[in-house]
């Protein structure tokens, strides 16, 4: 045998052995499933998270606050989740804010910081797949358009892009009279809002299919979902306080240079998240008046440095003791029970949020139900 034909033997026998680099498959999901854990939280018992995936891209997480009385009361988000390429990454975007989940495995996702960063601790932050149905239920403040015709109503909503049929509820009546008065029989959508709760149909494999509406419905003739969010919101809730802040001063001291992430608040329709210097920390507020409490606060857990640890730990206290505020030229002031400052806040300036295009390239956009 020539010592080139024994070369091409011994070269297909090894090719078998050869490792190829294999490339990673996009996250996907077939039909919707559910991951669940018990997430950490600053000031109970932990959070238990139930997060469902659908194929169209969409997702629903459910929240409960437990060991604080309310166990069985449910928060829920909906929104829409995309994966990356390489499959190892997962995120999750709602109107308020957006989430970082890693991938391990084919059964557990990871929960990252608001920075897509990993999360280094020794508390749980995992996700585990399950066969177990989502909870039902779940309060959640939903936008997006509003149909009735002929004895049947629809709603898109925005964060999703899901479709919902709209039966019963404590206000459902209402918002079908106030679409009739607007829409004067055009059948045309228009942007509402109100408090929901989802219900499931039967039989149905998409799951959540159904909204009741439960609260003061309000509609945005003209409005599309790129509107922006801020002239959405609850004016008897949060009045005066939604938006981003900035810490000027906590407790009489000046806030701490440098660090992860600069210290303040984003306030919006109810619900807090506040950047401390290293964590991140979030929550609801509810304003009364000349009167405001932050509850059902849950931070991350990564280790700080000892000064932006005794900044975190001063924040935690501002936000625990605060009952008041007032603004004093542009300044939000966050007081105790007895009116003493407790801390300062400017008005950040920041081009995040929701924006709509009114010219492109010299061209009027055309309009549509999700906007441009």
């Amino acid at each position: 045998m020539s010592p080139f034909r024994s070369g091409l033997g011994l070269l297909a026998a090894c090719l078998p052995l050869l490792a190829v680099p294999a490339h990673a498959a996009p996250f996907a999901v077939k039909a919707p499933t559910t991951w669940q854990g018990i997430l950490p939280c600053a000031d109970c018992e932990g959070i238990r998270t139930d997060l469902t995936l659908h194929p169209g891209g969409s997702y629903v997480l459910h929240e409960s606050y437990l060991g604080k009385g309310n166990d069985a009361r449910v928060w829920t988000e909906l929104g829409r989740w995309t994966g990356s390429a390489s499959g190892k990454r997962l995120r999750l975007t709602a109107s308020r804010e957006t989430r970082y989940f890693g991938v391990v495995g084919e059964r557990t996702l990871r929960m990252r910081d608001r920075q897509d960063r990993d999360i280094r601790s020794t508390l749980n932050y995992n996700l585990v797949r399950t066969t177990e149905p989502a909870p039902l239920g779940g309060e959640l403040r939903v936008r997006g358009f509003y149909t009735y015709r002929a004895d049947a109503a629809l709603f898109l909503h925005c964060d999703s892009g899901r479709r919902f049929e709209v039966r019963g509820g404590a206000r459902a009546v209402d918002l079908e009279r106030a679409y009739v008065d607007s829409a004067r029989g055009s059948g045309k959508p228009i942007l509402a809002t109100f408090d929901a709760t989802l219900a499931p149909r039967p039989a149905d494999a998409e799951g959540f299919d159904t909204i009741r509406v439960e609260g003061e419905p309000k509609l945005w003739p003209g409005a599309t979902c790129a509107t922006k969010a801020p002239t959405m919101t609850d004016t008897v809730a949060t009045a005066g306080l939604d938006g981003r802040w900035t810490f000027t001063s906590i407790q009489g001291d000046a806030p701490r240079a440098g660090g992860r992430q600069r210290p303040g608040l984003e306030l919006r329709d109810g619900r807090v998240a506040a950047a401390t210097g290293c964590n991140r920390v979030l929550g609801r507020f509810k304003v009364d008046g000349a009167g405001v409490a932050f509850a059902q606060m849950a931070s991350t857990m990564m280790a700080c440095p000892p000064e932006e640890g005794a900044q975190e730990r001063a924040i935690a206290d501002v936000l625990a003791r605060t009952q008041g505020w007032r603004m004093t030229g542009g300044t939000l002031v966050l007081t105790d029970a007895g009116g003493a400052t407790l801390a300062e806040l400017a008005a950040a300036v920041t081009l995040e949020g929701r924006w709509r295009f009114v010219d492109i390239a010299g061209q009027a956009p055309i309009d549509s139900p999700r906007g441009a």
